[in-house]
């Protein structure tokens, strides 16, 4: 957990910095925050749905669906579990 938590802050404080020039960096950064939203250590949950709300506000359903090939081939192997769903669409509505 720490790792990842340590991950977090580090995303956060990057894509920050960057001001809107950081949308280059969505594609390759946008699956973990999105994914680290839902992980189960509660502080790294938490942590990742305020960076969310920070770096993406309203946009963020937008940027996932644009950058849909690389958030749904980057599950983390902790996360798959969470996958098995069999409907699509309750998959993709995990993400949003």
């Amino acid at each position: 957990m720490q790792v990842r938590y340590a991950a977090c802050v580090a995303a956060r404080s990057f894509m920050l910095s960057l001001g809107y020039a950081r949308t280059a960096f969505y594609p390759a950064l946008l699956p973990h925050l999105c994914f680290n939203r839902h992980d189960v250590a509660e502080g790294v949950a938490s942590y990742s749905q305020d960076t969310w709300r920070l770096v993406m506000g309203s946009e963020g359903r937008a940027w996932v669906a644009k950058c849909m090939p690389q958030v749904s081939t980057s599950a983390p192997k902790r996360q798959q579990k969470h996958w098995q769903c069999p409907v699509q669409d309750l998959r993709i509505g995990m993400l949003l």
